[in-house]
C-alpha cells in the first residue's frame, strides 16, 4: 500500500479474533468432543482466504503470535473435517439422510450463534461458520441483535457461539472474563474447578515475577484450548501510519499508547 508524503511510521498490530463457546450443562456443547470438533471444522485459512483481507493471518494459538503469552497450538486447531466427524460419532451424534446429525432420541443437533455487532464483517464471519458446521452434520442458526438489544441477547439461554476478540494483555483479561464471579463467558457457573483455579492464577499472580506469570498464562492458556472452549480464528491487524515527525509510536496490539510518544 502507498503512504502519503510525510506520513511514516507504519505499525502493524493484531488482536485475536476468537468465538466463544458456551458449555452449559442443557447443551450439546457440554461435550468437549463436539467443541472440539466445532474447532476442527473450521478452515481458518479459507476464511481468511474467503472473508478478511491478505493481510489478516489464520490463528495458530489463543493468544496473537505478537503477545508475550503466545504459544504454537496449531495441532490442536488445525482443520480436520474428517477428524471432527469422528469426534460427533464418537459423542453420540450421528449423521442423518438429511444431512443434519442427530442424537439417539432423533434430536438435531443444533446450535444458536449471535452475529456480534461490534466487529465489521461479523455477518460474513458467521456466514462462514454455518457452511463450515453444515458440511460435518451441524445446524448453525444464526441470531441477529440491534445495538441496543445485543447485550440482552447475548445473555439468552440457548446462545451457543459468539465472537470476542482477544487484545494484548490477553491471558488476564480471558481469565478474568472466565471466571465465575467474572463474566463468566463459558456459561460454566464454576462446574469447571481446574479452569477457575487456572484462571485465579493468572488474575491474582505476581505480576513482578514474569517467569512465574508467564508460565501461569501458558498453562491457562493450553487448557483453554484442550477443552475446546474457543474457536481461535484470525489474527485481526490494525495499521497506522503517523507523520514522519511522531516518535516512539509503537503499541498497536489494541488500541494504541499515545502517554509516550514524542512530536518535533
Amino acid at each position: 500500500s502507498q503512504i502519503a508524503d510525510g506520513a511514516s511510521s507504519l505499525a502493524d498490530g493484531a488482536s485475536q479474533g476468537v468465538v466463544f463457546m458456551t458449555a452449559r450443562p442443557e447443551s450439546p456443547m457440554a461435550d468437549v468432543n463436539v467443541r472440539k470438533a466445532i474447532n476442527f471444522a473450521v478452515d481458518k485459512q479459507q476464511l481468511i482466504d474467503t472473508v478478511f483481507a491478505d493481510n489478516y493471518t489464520a490463528a495458530t494459538g489463543l493468544f496473537g503470535h505478537a503477545g508475550k503469552d503466545y504459544v504454537d497450538q496449531s495441532d490442536k486447531i488445525a482443520y480436520d473435517a474428517t477428524k471432527a466427524g469422528e469426534l460427533l460419532d464418537q459423542a453420540g451424534w450421528r449423521l442423518g439422510s438429511d444431512g443434519v446429525r442427530k442424537n439417539a432420541e432423533g434430536q438435531p443437533l443444533k446450535l444458536v450463534a449471535l452475529i456480534d455487532v461490534y466487529t465489521v464483517g461479523a455477518p460474513a464471519v458467521f456466514e462462514f461458520l454455518q457452511q463450515q458446521l453444515k458440511s460435518v452434520g451441524i445446524d448453525l442458526e444464526l441470531r441477529q441483535a440491534d445495538w441496543a438489544d445485543y447485550p440482552n441477547a447475548a445473555k439468552a439461554a440457548d446462545i451457543g457461539l459468539i465472537y470476542q476478540s482477544v487484545n494484548y494483555s490477553a491471558a488476564w483479561s480471558l481469565a478474568n472474563a472466565v471466571r465465575s464471579d467474572g463474566a463468566d463467558v463459558f456459561k460454566l457457573q464454576g462446574k469447571d474447578a481446574t479452569l477457575e483455579t487456572l484462571a485465579q492464577q493468572v488474575v491474582t499472580g505476581t505480576p513482578q515475577d514474569e517467569a512465574q506469570r508467564h508460565q501461569e498464562a501458558v498453562d491457562f492458556g493450553n487448557y483453554v484450548i484442550d477443552q475446546a472452549y474457543v474457536v481461535p480464528l484470525t489474527e485481526r491487524t490494525q495499521t497506522f501510519v503517523s507523520n514522519s515527525s511522531v516518535y516512539d509510536f509503537t503499541q498497536t496490539q489494541s488500541a494504541p499508547w499515545f502517554y509516550l510518544i514524542s512530536k518535533d
